[in-house]
């Protein structure tokens, strides 16, 4: 048996860039399935200088332990419109 001490890759569908207004600051860049997942995607974008936010992480977190299915992504993650591109190459590339 093979341990792994990397996490396999994911792949994201990240939407197109929304049109500007002013209930668009900030941009949902992709949806998670687990607050974990997600926690991750956010830790990935920090380390390249990108804020990255889960809206009501504590509302999520809690949803997430007590919904053990996880059978949709649900988790957003939110970056600012000036980051968008940058966010999207990361998440596009490799892990």
């Amino acid at each position: 048996m093979v341990l792994r001490s990397e996490p396999m890759p994911l792949v994201y569908q990240i939407p197109s860039l929304p049109p500007e207004g002013a209930d668009h600051d900030l941009i949902t860049i992709v949806k998670c399935s687990s607050f974990l997942e997600a926690h991750r995607v956010v830790k990935k974008l920090k380390r390249t200088g990108i804020v990255a936010r889960i809206p009501n992480k504590v509302g999520v977190a809690l949803s997430d332990a007590a919904d053990l299915r996880n059978c949709y992504p649900h988790i957003r993650i939110q970056v600012a419109r000036a980051d968008y591109a940058a966010a999207r190459e990361q998440l596009s590339g490799a892990d």
